[in-house]
C-alpha cells in the first residue's frame, strides 16, 4: 500500500512539474518575467492585423480568435479582439475570465490600453460601422462602462488610425482617416485627408478641432499599417524602405540612421509574427511561438529630426491676403511657367503617369527608346522610378524568404490603399507590367521579371513573386 501512494505521489508532483513546466512556456508568462519592474507603459504593437496571436482558442468561440496581450498590475491580461472578454492565467496556471461580457462583434480593431490600472478600449468596427466610444473595465461589477466625451473619433487599427499615448503627460494622440460609411456607394466622394486628434485622459475631452496632416510629411499609410511601436519619441513606423519617428507632441518628423534602421528592418522581416514594444530606451521585438526576444537600443540620438511639420495647426491651411500690387508678378510668373510647360512637352519623349506624387512609365517604348535604355543604364534600377524600386525591394525580399508579396503591401508601396478597388487594380496592374517592360527592353528577354499566383484561400486575389530564375542577380 506505501508503494502505492508513494507513486501517486509521484506522479502528482511529475503532473504537477509538467503543468508548471508547460504554463512556464506559454508567452504571456516570458512577458511577465522580463517585463515585471520595468516601467513599460507604451503598450504592444503587432507586426500585421493578422498577427494579434489569430491561432488563439477559447470554448465559447466558434473559431479561433485575434487576441491582444495588455500590461496591467504586472501581468498579462489578454483580451478577445471584438468583444468585450478578458482573461489571465490564475494561481493554478488556468486561463481564467476576468469580466462577465456577454456582447461581441462591435469593436474589431480597437485600441486597448492601461492607464491607472484601469484597462479602456478605444473606438473599433462592427455591425457594419465604425464607432468611437471610449469604454472602460470596471474590476469591481466585472463589466465594462462607457465614457461620456465631447466627440467620436472612429477608428480602427490597421485600418484607419494609429494611436500614440503620452502617458506621462496624460494624453492620447490619434493618426486617423475619416472612414467611408458602408452604405455610401463605391464611388462617392471621400476625405482624402489624414488628420490628427488628441484625447486629455484627465478631462476625457478630445480637442474641439482636428489637425490635418501634413502629406508631405507623412506621405502613403505605413503609419497605419506597419508601425514597429510608440517609443518616448513618437511612433516609430515604417515608411517604404524607411523608418521615421511621428512626434505629435512637438509636432515634428525624425528620420531614423541608416544603420539602426537596418537593424530594425532586418529583424523585423526575418520573423513572419511579432509583438513589438518599448521599455528602457530600448525596442523589443518578441516571437510568440518562439519565445525569442530581440532587444534594440533606441535613443534619440538615432534619429535625426527634419524641418518638416507632422501637422497643420488648423483644419484650414491659411492662405496670405490676395496683393493687388503683386498682380504684375502672378502674371510674369504664369508666363514664365506656360514656358517651362511647352518646353517641357517639346522636348519630352515619353508620357509619365504620376501615382501617389511619384512616377510610373506609362509609354510605349520605340526601338530607338530601346537602343538607349540598352547602352545608357549600368543596372537595371537605373531605369526604375522610386516607387518602383520600393516595389521591387519589398518582392526581392519577400521572394528570397520564399514568401509571397500580398496585394496589402503592394498597395501600401504604390500609396493607393484608400482608393477604390477598381483604381487599385489599374494602378496595380500598370506599374507591374511597366517594370516588366522596362526589365524585357533591357535584358532582351521575353520573361516577365514579376509574376503572380492566385491566392491559396480566396482565388479572386493574388499574390506576387520575382520570377525564380532572375532573384539572385536581382540581389
Amino acid at each position: 500500500m506505501g508503494s502505492f501512494f508513494k507513486a501517486v505521489i509521484c506522479y502528482s508532483i511529475n503532473v504537477f512539474s509538467l503543468h508548471s513546466f508547460l504554463y512556464a512556456q506559454h508567452a504571456p508568462v516570458v512577458l511577465e518575467q522580463f517585463l515585471r519592474g520595468k516601467d513599460f507603459k507604451s503598450g504592444f504593437q503587432y507586426k500585421y492585423n493578422s498577427d494579434t496571436l489569430s491561432d488563439f482558442y477559447y470554448p465559447t468561440m466558434v473559431n479561433s480568435v485575434k487576441h491582444i496581450y495588455l500590461w496591467q498590475k504586472n501581468k498579462i491580461a489578454i483580451q478577445l479582439d471584438g468583444t468585450g472578454k478578458l482573461l489571465q492565467f490564475d494561481s493554478n496556471f488556468n486561463l481564467a475570465r476576468l469580466d462577465s461580457t456577454i456582447y461581441e462583434g462591435y469593436n474589431y480593431g480597437a485600441y486597448n490600453f492601461v492607464y491607472n490600472d484601469t484597462i479602456f478600449s478605444l473606438g473599433g468596427y462592427g455591425f457594419w460601422a465604425f464607432n468611437g466610444m471610449l469604454r472602460y473595465f470596471n474590476d469591481n461589477s466585472k463589466s465594462w462602462g462607457i465614457i461620456n466625451a465631447n466627440k467620436i473619433i472612429p477608428l480602427r487599427l490597421w485600418y484607419n488610425a494609429q494611436v500614440i499615448p503620452d502617458f506621462e503627460n496624460k494624453k492620447l494622440y490619434v493618426l486617423y482617416a475619416k472612414p467611408k460609411e458602408e452604405w455610401h456607394k463605391e464611388n462617392a466622394s471621400s476625405d482624402e485627408n489624414a488628420y490628427l486628434q488628441c484625447l486629455d485622459l484627465v478631462s476625457k475631452k478630445w480637442w474641439e478641432e482636428d489637425k490635418i496632416l501634413n502629406n508631405e510629411s507623412i506621405a502613403g499609410w505605413s503609419w497605419a499599417y506597419k508601425p514597429i511601436c510608440n517609443t518616448r519619441f513618437g511612433l516609430l513606423a515604417f515608411k517604404f524602405e524607411e523608418l521615421e519617428v511621428y512626434d505629435p507632441m512637438n509636432n515634428r518628423v525624425g528620420v531614423v540612421n541608416k544603420s539602426k534602421a537596418k537593424e530594425l528592418q532586418d529583424n523585423w522581416y526575418q520573423n513572419t509574427q511579432l509583438i513589438m514594444f518599448y521599455v528602457n530606451n530600448q525596442v523589443v521585438y518578441f516571437e510568440p511561438r518562439t519565445k525569442k526576444l530581440s532587444i534594440f537600443d533606441f535613443n534619440e540620438s538615432d534619429i535625426k529630426w527634419t524641418r518638416k511639420k507632422l501637422y497643420y495647426n488648423s483644419t484650414i491651411v491659411i492662405k496670405e491676403d490676395f496683393n493687388k500690387s503683386a498682380i504684375p508678378y502672378y502674371i510674369f510668373a504664369f508666363l514664365i511657367f506656360i514656358l517651362g510647360f511647352y518646353s517641357h512637352r517639346l522636348f519630352q519623349s515619353k508620357k509619365t503617369t504620376i501615382i501617389s506624387g511619384s512616377i510610373i512609365n506609362n509609354s510605349n517604348y520605340t526601338h530607338d527608346d530601346q537602343e538607349a535604355l540598352k547602352e545608357k543604364p549600368k543596372s537595371f534600377r537605373e531605369i526604375l522610378t522610386e516607387v518602383e524600386k520600393s516595389l521591387i525591394d519589398i518582392l526581392i525580399k519577400n521572394s528570397s524568404q520564399s514568401k509571397m508579396t500580398s496585394v496589402i503591401q503592394v498597395n501600401e508601396v504604390l500609396g493607393i490603399s484608400r482608393k477604390d478597388i477598381k483604381t487599385q487594380n489599374n494602378i496595380r496592374a500598370n506599374a507591374f507590367q511597366m517594370i516588366n517592360k522596362k526589365f524585357s527592353i533591357y535584358t532582351g528577354l521575353q520573361d516577365e521579371l514579376i509574376q503572380k499566383q492566385r491566392t491559396d484561400f480566396d482565388k479572386r486575389f493574388f499574390e506576387y513573386f520575382i520570377h525564380s530564375k532572375f532573384l539572385a542577380k536581382l540581389k
